[in-house]
């Protein structure tokens, strides 16, 4: 967790001022991440014209699950541009960034399908039968928490790689 801290200090701050550029960024990212999953919702639906109803149905939890999951996967997204802007020595870095940033990406996308329905056509476009989908709804909240994880992890290991590559 002190390298994650350490690393949004460097990313967000420059010379103990605030680097402007990376907080919209962020914020950019979060605004754009939480109308993408609501989105993905609707769309994963069979009547995806009504996005009134999603806002109805949807519980607070429901708000906090993707508003956490936009805040990572969008800090994933503003550690991978910074370390892409830094520019490293080491060619093997960036595969390796762009990899930990799609699969907090891929994680979080498949945390957000809470209803039976959205998961079991998103699990179907993966490949997965459709029976798998609709077991794997009882598990929503175990996903969820290897989503967050996998996110954590993706972050603790570009925060590494930026640590390293600054030596701040």
């Amino acid at each position: 967790m002190n390298k994650i801290i350490e690393g949004l200090k460097i990313v967000f701050l420059k010379n103990s001022n605030v680097d402007w550029f990376y907080v919209f960024l962020f914020f950019f990212f979060v605004i754009a991440f939480i109308f993408f999953f609501i989105e993905l919702q609707v769309l994963l639906t069979p009547e995806p014209d009504n996005i009134y109803l999603y806002f109805e149905i949807w519980q607070t939890n429901d708000w906090i699950i993707v508003g956490i999951l936009s805040v990572l996967v969008s800090l994933n997204l503003v550690f991978f541009i910074y370390s892409i802007k830094v520019k490293s020595l080491e060619i093997k870095s960036t595969p390796t960034g762009i990899l930990g940033a799609l699969s907090g990406i891929f994680s979080a996308i498949l945390a957000t399908a809470w209803c039976s329905s959205c998961l079991a056509v998103l699990f179907s476009i993966l490949g997965i039968s459709f029976s798998t989908g609709i077991l794997l709804v009882k598990y929503k909240f175990l996903i969820f928490g290897l989503s967050s994880l996998f996110l954590l992890v993706s972050l603790y290991l570009q925060s590494k790689s930026i640590i390293q590559k600054c030596k701040c």
